[in-house]
């Protein structure tokens, strides 16, 4: 028992996740890609607006996702009204 506690202290890497409060995960692992929990879990960034950790495409939070797609909109539009 002791040993398991141990060696989950002495690992090589430390797991870079970052959590929905904004830390990262920190644990010590043998793994380069992080640890038991988050390996393959799908990787956060910060959003480009406010910081807050997300998962999308855009890189934006829900909140500011929205520009994004309406930008992404008239991009669409204006491209095809010149094409016409």
């Amino acid at each position: 028992m002791y040993w398991h506690i141990l060696k989950m202290q002495l690992g090589e890497y430390i797991c870079d996740f970052l959590l929905y409060t904004g830390e990262t995960c920190g644990q010590s692992c043998m793994n380069p890609k992080g640890c038991w929990l988050h390996k393959n879990a799908i990787k956060r960034f910060p959003c480009t607006d406010c910081g807050k950790p997300t998962r999308s495409k855009s890189g934006r939070c829900p909140n500011h996702i929205r520009s994004y797609y309406v930008g992404k909109h008239y991009q669409k539009y204006y491209k095809r009204k010149i094409d016409i």
